[in-house]
């Protein structure tokens, strides 16, 4: 359970993106996060994770300040950056997933790594640098995991970004198959039509509140 308390942010001396917010999120809910640009998505979603520290009030998971290291939402919650550069950090695709096995050794095993890079089309990609690599290629990199952390909370900022019809199909399946499974998630998108009927809610920022549509 994530649960934000009078909750005000802003950027430096700039007019706040949000002023006493209060919203419990269920941790097995599926939750779209909507907005206009700039109105401050992936700002909630690095306060949420603890990249980003309120100015007042507070966020908690299970009781504790997700802003302090000890936070168990680290251990349970996969994030996922609209900046695809901050997603990857191997040299290669193949090195980005080989890293995952010194994080989390049980996960998946060294054999199966080009398996999970073809799970989005880009195995032909596994020993490319990823400098080379295009945004929407190194997108496609990052999702290569989920398949593998369907336990963890996901927290997506525009996952769907940049996606070709294939890929949206096969992140779209992802996302059913995570929901049967009840281990929630937040996922920040545009694509309101296509997403609202599939999750379980769907919240609007607006006006530096966070309001549920109905």
């Amino acid at each position: 359970m994530i649960v934000i308390r009078d909750m005000s942010y802003s950027w430096g001396q700039d007019k706040p993106l949000f002023e006493h917010l209060d919203i419990t999120i269920s941790a097995n809910k599926s939750i779209l996060l909507t907005g206009d640009n700039g109105a401050g998505k992936s700002t909630l979603l690095r306060l949420i994770i603890g990249a980003l520290q309120p100015n007042s009030g507070s966020i908690t998971y299970n009781e504790i300040d997700t802003y302090r290291p000890q936070c168990p939402l680290f251990a349970e919650a996969f994030y996922l950056s609209q900046n695809t550069t901050e997603n990857l950090v191997g040299i290669s695709p193949f090195e980005d997933l080989s890293i995952w096995l010194m994080a989390q050794p049980p996960i998946v095993e060294r054999h199966e790594l080009e398996p999970l890079l073809d799970s989005f089309g880009v195995a032909d990609l596994a020993h490319q640098p990823i400098a080379h690599l295009s945004t929407g290629e190194k997108r496609l990199v990052s999702l290569c995991m989920l398949p593998q952390l369907m336990h963890k909370y996901w927290i997506l900022d525009e996952p769907f970004a940049g996606l070709d019809a294939i890929n949206r199909k096969r992140l779209l399946e992802l996302i059913i198959a995570k929901q049967k499974l009840h281990r929630g998630l937040i996922l920040v998108s545009h694509d309101v039509d296509t997403l609202t009927h599939l999750m379980d809610e769907t919240w609007e920022i607006r006006d530096r509140s966070l309001s549920r549509s109905l």
